[in-house]
């Protein structure tokens, strides 16, 4: 009886302690008990959800995808399921992005969400960066080719392929050396370039162009072979 009653402080400990929110349910998704995280993180006591439905909770349209996690938990056919962007409400009406797994032994529901709305947010700001630089490069009039580090072409701007006369969709996943002048690459100085953090490729190179040979990026100059 000692050793269940540590176990049983030894958790208590621990789910308390976590910034993750968790709950135990009954199998009508009744909260019985839940950490304090949901105070610090959402603004509800342990008394003022205890005894009501999680659904509650839930943002009415994110409440069909979590009745089907539950259902499929309650008929028996999954341990666990994973139940992610489903909107939190807070006791001062706001909502947080949340993502969940949960659990059913016996009887009892066994839920754990982080609050991943600061991800969102940072995700939603990338993309929209993205976009911004994505427009930039379709508005320039050099060409621009992006590589990765094994010097395989993964983007290119439309200036690109008016300068070069090779559609976008022949040259991605396809090794921009495929492109240069034979006499004036030098394999060694693109490896080391490959290499390092920035990946950067600034010189100016003669590249195969349709029909004619120009350069890559846009510098000008003579065609090498002549």
């Amino acid at each position: 009886m000692a050793r269940i009653a540590s176990l049983e402080s030894d958790f208590r400990g621990f789910f308390q302690i976590s910034s993750d929110l968790m709950l135990i349910a009954d199998s009508n998704a009744i909260v019985a008990d839940l950490n304090t995280a949901w105070l610090t993180s959402l603004g509800w006591s342990h008394d003022e959800l205890v005894g009501t439905s999680i659904f509650d909770l839930i943002h009415p349209d994110d409440l069909v995808s979590t009745m089907l996690g539950y259902h499929v938990l309650v008929d028996g056919d999954r341990e666990t399921v994973e139940v992610q962007q489903t909107r939190i409400r807070c006791k001062d009406g706001s909502y947080r992005w949340t993502d969940w797994t949960v659990g059913m032994m016996g009887d009892s529901l066994y839920a754990i969400g982080r609050d991943v709305t600061a991800r969102n947010a940072s995700l939603a700001n990338l993309a929209e960066s993205l976009e911004t630089t994505r427009a930039i490069s379709d508005a320039a009039l050099d060409s621009i080719v992006v590589i990765d580090r094994a010097l395989n072409i993964v983007e290119t701007n439309a200036s690109s392929e008016e300068i070069h006369g090779h559609p976008s969709s022949d040259r991605l996943n396809h090794p921009v050396l495929d492109l240069v002048h034979p006499t004036t690459v030098r394999m060694s100085s693109a490896r080391s370039c490959a290499r390092s953090k920035r990946a950067a490729w600034q010189s100016s190179i003669f590249v195969y162009a349709t029909p004619t040979v120009t350069t890559w990026p846009w510098r000008g100059g003579a065609d090498p072979s002549q």
